[in-house]
């Protein structure tokens, strides 16, 4: 005898994860990860067009408040505003309830602004106001 101790054979319940099962574990993670890599873009691109629509309408909202500060009449007006391209047009209202019954030079205008993006989506506003008789 030696002394020395021989060493031990290790328990059937202490073994290790075989190639296979750690391949398998590896595939199954990269899989999650892509779907919710694949979510979160989704997500990224719904915030990115919540925000291109609210601009627009905020730049609608703008050209609608330069129109009414003025006597508006009838007519088209266009520009750019933020990087977005916007048109204007001012129509007398057609609609028997209000033919013949506006008094004073004033007449309902059906006012339509639309924003023209720069991602080429379009955002339209559309009102009726009392403009001046043109």
């Amino acid at each position: 005898m030696n002394g020395g101790t021989a060493p031990t054979p290790p328990h059937p319940g202490q073994r290790g994860f075989s190639l296979i099962e750690v391949l398998a574990a590896v595939a199954i993670l990269a899989i999650v990860l892509g779907a919710a890599l694949r979510v979160q873009r989704q997500g990224l691109t719904a915030l990115d067009r919540a925000e291109a629509t609210n601009r627009s309408m905020l730049i609608a909202d703008s050209v609608l408040a330069q129109l009414t500060a003025r006597d508006t009449t009838a007519g088209r007006w266009s520009g750019e505003q933020d990087g977005a391209r916007w048109q204007a047009t001012a129509r007398p209202l057609n609609h028997s309830d209000f033919n013949g019954t506006t008094r004073g030079g004033f007449e309902p205008l059906d006012i339509r602004i639309t924003v023209f993006g720069a991602d080429g989506r379009r955002f339209e506003l559309r009102t009726v106001q009392l403009g001046r008789r043109s």
